[in-house]
This record gives structure tokens, sequence and C-alpha cells, in this order.
């Protein structure tokens, strides 16, 4: 069943009514929806009551919006502090070392078994920045 719709045959005309009433009541006063109820209706649909999926849709519309105007000024800057070693001069990143090294390698583009290796392993990440 979709949400919005109401199987009148399933509830009494008590909660028709209600649920009726509930729905239009922004847009009527008292008794002016009474003509809109009819006893032989199979289902009633009240478009104008938001759904649960539209209001997540328009919640996650907002956050997507929000995040990226904070972070749409950082676009066209350079790269900042360890993003040079991670992604500039990493051989892992630039195409020197071969791809499947970067499995082998740390996140900085040393290997594993190197003492000055960070032993930061992220390889899913490296590849991203390939």
């Amino acid at each position: 069943m979709q949400p919005g719709f109401v199987i009148a045959s399933t509830l009494d005309q008590h909660e028709v009514w209600c649920q009726l009433k509930t729905c239009l009541q922004p847009f009527f006063n008292g008794d002016e929806t009474s003509s809109l109820l009819s006893s032989n209706s199979s289902s009633l649909k009240c478009p104008t009551q938001p759904t649960r999926r539209n209001s997540l849709i328009q919640i996650h519309g907002l956050l997507v919006l929000v995040t990226f105007l904070c972070y749409a000024n950082s676009i066209p800057g350079d790269f900042v502090h360890d993003d040079i070693e991670a992604i500039v001069r990493n051989p892992d990143v630039i195409g020197i070392n071969n791809w499947t090294s970067l499995w082998f390698n740390d996140f900085w583009g040393k290997p594993m078994s190197d003492p000055l290796s960070h032993k930061s392993y992220r390889p899913l990440t490296t590849l991203t920045f390939r």
C-alpha cells in the first residue's frame, strides 16, 4: 500500500472521517469536509499530506546543499599541509610506482616494511587519489 492511501473497507466510518478531516483541515473549516466523504469510496487519498519519503528527500537535499555551500570555496584551492606529501608527491598516486604496489605501501607511498614507514595502510584511499 502506498503512503497517503487509506483502505476504507478496513476502517470504520468514524476512523475514515477523522483521517479525512485531519487531512483537509488546513484547507477547510468545520463541516465543509463532510460533503467530500462518500460512503461508497473504497480508498481515500490525501495529496496534501506529506509522506515520510518526501520529507526525507527534502531533508537530505537541504543537507547536501548546505554541505556544498560550506565547502564550495575550497574547490579551486591548492593542496595544503600533508596533502602535498600524501597526494602531490606520493609515487603511488602520481603513477611512478606500479598500481599493484599501492597494496603493499602505506598511505604516504613508502613500503610497509620500510622502518621509516608511517604504517598507515589505506590502499583504497590512495587508489581514489590516483
